[in-house]
């Protein structure tokens, strides 16, 4: 160990000679960059047998900058504006679940592919289109497909558009945000 004057202490944050490093708290850069670089190379081969060059020239590279200086950037969420947004749409699926449950002459959990199929299905008799692992299916596709069968089934379209932008989103975005800056910096 270093001794004497300019000797590295342990209060400045300095190691003397010979002291062993503190144990890493995260992956090694040095390792992270040897990976990317093995996997570069690679994909290069892949890449000009799909040929797929230029586009990685022209135009993935050069948006890795904009990406990287858009995240470091962050974006800036008004999250009162996006609450009061949720609170309309939640104000929209509640009113499309009443008109659904209406239409289907009882309540059930319009979530549910179960309980949906058993009503489009069963108690609406409306045409049956691919059989999945539990019934038939009530996907987007299926309904898409079903949609001019029953008022019910548009209904259904967009309760589920409203509550994925409200669960997805609308909820989940103002966990992200950064308190100090008020940005979500992905």
């Amino acid at each position: 160990r270093a001794t004497g004057a300019g000797a590295d202490t342990p209060e400045d944050g300095q190691l003397s000679l010979g002291e062993e490093p503190p144990e890493e708290t995260g992956p090694d850069p040095a390792e992270i960059a040897r990976l990317a670089w093995e996997l570069a190379a690679r994909q290069r081969p892949k890449l000009a047998d799909l040929g797929l060059e230029r586009v990685m020239a022209e135009v993935e590279m050069p948006l890795v900058e904009v990406l990287a200086g858009m995240e470091r950037e962050g974006i800036k969420l008004d999250a009162k504006r996006l609450a009061a947004i949720s609170d309309e749409l939640a104000g929209q699926a509640e009113s499309l679940q009443a008109e659904i449950w209406a239409l289907a002459e009882e309540e059930f959990t319009i979530g549910s592919p179960q309980q949906l199929g058993e009503i489009l299905f069963t108690k609406l008799g409306l045409s049956r289109k691919r059989r999945g692992k539990t019934g038939f299916s009530t996907d987007a596709r299926v309904l898409s497909q079903i949609r001019d069968e029953h008022e019910i089934v548009p209904k259904i379209e967009r309760w589920r558009e409203v509550t994925k932008l409200t669960n997805t989103y609308l909820e989940a975005l103002p966990e992200y945000i950064d308190p100090e800056d008020g940005r979500i910096h992905t």
